[in-house]
């Protein structure tokens, strides 16, 4: 259980961190950069002219600084 909560927590906080120019994925493996954001809702461009929006929750992972590099 407490480690149930934990994730929760962890999860919670990354949410609340994103930033715009952060590098993320989403759930379903798309990957972009954070162009505009809300309480609810993310804008990540994709490509050059893709811009995707999705619910905030929609967020699986923020990349790495080494990641962000080798993009």
């Amino acid at each position: 259980m407490a480690s149930t909560k934990k994730q929760q927590k962890e999860r919670a906080n990354l949410l609340g961190s994103l930033k715009k120019g952060q590098k993320i994925v989403t759930i379903g493996g798309i990957y972009g950069e954070i162009v505009e954001l809300d309480d609810e809702k993310v804008k990540v461009q994709v490509s050059e002219k893709v811009e995707l929006t999705f619910a905030r929750s929609a967020i699986a992972n923020v990349l790495s600084k080494k990641n962000k590099e080798e993009k």
